[in-house]
């Protein structure tokens, strides 16, 4: 009755559905679809386009009606549930229970590192204080860079008849070691633990072979280029007063030129001589000088040339012929 009833409603379209063999066990299904009586289409639609839900029968007794199922959703509903676990099946695989000791091992590594980078950074950034060159450990600092000094090639090739040599303000009648920047204040294993001058006879050329410590730095291991112009202004100054009038006079011009960097905790030579060609005045007034801070190897790291003269209207106390 409801299906008359569907017709009715949908005239004048008119759907059939019919079933027909086709061989080998298959069947073919005929839609037809019809506006008018004179107007036919036929789609054929294979049986194999359409998809196949199965699910295994489930396990029946010989009690149990078989349930019928109308649809695939009551077909999924009364399928057989999985088998519950059982209890003597094999337990999963342990899992590795050793911990990697790569972890650990980077660690340590970056631990010494770290302690070890602090200990130099400490070292160059803030050193320990130096000893007093009064002092017994301070004296005993002084007299090594004594031996060591001796031992250089430069000090042996200077020991011959041409050259003399002293220590610098040691001369008698000079005013002492304490009251000179140099052989005072800046004294001492981390400061100019050791300055010797050397004099050609021949050639009047002065050579300083000066020790420059870790005190004297400006930035962390490098000389202040201040105590480089001091040390340059004191050698140049022997050279140019040996030649002025009373053998005595001030510094009335200071040029400096700075090459490279000059390192701290290290021997270093300072060479001075008269400039070839200058106009050194009359009655020897006026002297001018060049000189040059070299390392042992004789590369050249500053350029100094002064000017020294004789005042007029002030007296001088006289150094000495060596200071």
């Amino acid at each position: 009755m409801a299906t008359k009833n569907f017709a009715k409603g949908l005239a004048p379209l008119r759907l059939q559905l019919q079933g027909k063999p086709t061989g080998h066990g298959q069947y073919a299904r005929h839609l037809i679809y019809s506006s008018s009586p004179p107007i036919h289409r036929t789609i054929r639609l294979p049986l194999s386009q359409y998809r196949q839900y199965s699910t295994p029968p489930p396990s029946q007794t010989p009690d149990a009606p078989t349930p019928r199922h109308h649809d695939l959703r009551s077909q999924l509903n009364t399928s057989t549930p999985p088998p519950p676990h059982s209890e003597h099946s094999p337990p999963p695989p342990p899992r590795n229970q050793r911990k990697s000791i790569r972890p650990f091992i980077l660690a340590s590594g970056f631990l010494f590192l770290g302690l070890t980078i602090g200990k130099f950074s400490s070292a160059i950034l803030a050193p320990p204080p130096f000893p007093s060159p009064e002092s017994p450990e301070g004296q005993k600092l002084t007299s090594a860079l004594r031996v060591d000094a001796e031992a250089l090639p430069l000090a042996k090739s200077m020991a011959g008849e041409e050259w003399e040599s002293w220590d610098a303000y040691t001369t008698p009648g000079g005013d002492g070691l304490v009251n000179r920047l140099t052989s005072g204040p800046l004294a001492g294993y981390g400061g100019i633990g050791y300055q010797r001058v050397f004099y050609n006879k021949t050639t009047g050329e002065y050579v300083v072979l000066a020790w420059l410590g870790r005190g004297l730095s400006g930035w962390p291991g490098v000389v202040h280029g201040g105590l480089l112009a001091t040390l340059l202004d004191e050698c140049l100054a022997r050279t140019g007063m040996r030649g002025l009038d009373g053998g005595v006079g001030v510094t009335a011009r200071l040029e400096l030129g700075y090459k490279r960097p000059v390192k701290s905790a290290g021997w270093w030579v300072v060479r001075s001589w008269m400039e070839e060609g200058a106009d050194n005045g009359k009655g020897k007034r006026k002297a001018w000088v060049k000189g040059r801070v070299e390392d042992l190897a004789g590369s050249v790291y500053t350029e100094g040339r002064a000017l020294y003269v004789v005042p007029k209207k002030v007296k001088l106390t006289g150094l000495g012929d060596k200071f």
